[in-house]
């Protein structure tokens, strides 16, 4: 997560170098983040990408998904997906995952435009990932590399939620691999569809992170700042 001080040196270069419009109000609109802000004020922003590896250093984002969360609820109207024109799609094993190949790939975006209007997308939003530092990892690899900044937003791993939700109900050790999103869903009874693509698992994720909000709410955790890890 960037801290104040690496926030404020962003907002340093910022004024020092010339970015295009999109990345300045995206820098402007994070500038400050409000640590009294309600969960049912919030705007968090649930998202998913598809990659060719789990290398962040090596490997490419080929898809970006993003699905809102506002007051308790799912707003689908208030969506976003992109894919991104890469020149590969992964190894082997990779495909069988994700099931994109470069043919597909060929309709989709650059990856500055893909990233600039995922940017547009999410805003100041709050965000909220299955295994979060993964996404965020690779998002920021892509924007150091066009831009040397990095995500601002807050961000929640639902991961982590997870087993915050487990020590509040007094389940003080739970083997790690319940913690998966395939098992999430699971236990809160979510159909999971088009399992690994970023528009199928940022849907789920969005409703399990509604469905975890929703406990959170009756144990009467009201303010973000409780949900961050």
């Amino acid at each position: 997560m960037i801290n104040y001080f690496q926030k404020r040196k962003l907002m340093l270069l910022a004024q020092k170098k010339h970015f295009l419009p999109e990345i300045n109000e995206y820098l402007l609109a994070n500038q400050k983040f409000d640590d009294k802000q309600k969960i049912s004020e919030t705007r968090f922003v649930v998202f998913d990408t598809e990659t060719t590896g789990l290398d962040s250093q090596k490997d490419q984002i080929i898809a970006i998904s993003g699905i809102s969360v506002q007051n308790f609820d799912v707003f689908l109207a208030d969506s976003f997906e992109t894919l991104i024109n890469q020149n590969s799609s992964g190894t082997t094993e990779s495909i069988c995952v994700h099931e994109l190949f470069v043919s597909d790939l060929l309709k989709g975006n650059t990856e500055p435009q893909a990233i600039i209007d995922f940017l547009k997308f999410i805003k100041n939003a709050v965000l909220v990932a299955q295994h979060a530092s993964f996404d965020i990892s690779m998002l920021n690899y892509a924007l150091k590399k066009h831009w040397e900044i990095a995500l601002l937003n807050q961000h929640i791993d639902t991961v982590f939620l997870a087993k915050k939700i487990n020590m509040w109900q007094g389940n003080n050790f739970v083997l790690q691999n319940n913690y998966s999103l395939d098992k999430l869903c699971e236990k809160y009874e979510i159909l999971i569809p088009k399992r690994h693509t970023a528009s199928g698992d940022s849907l789920a994720t969005a409703l399990l992170f509604v469905k975890m909000l929703g406990i959170a709410e009756k144990k009467g955790v009201q303010m973000v700042t409780e949900l961050l890890e």
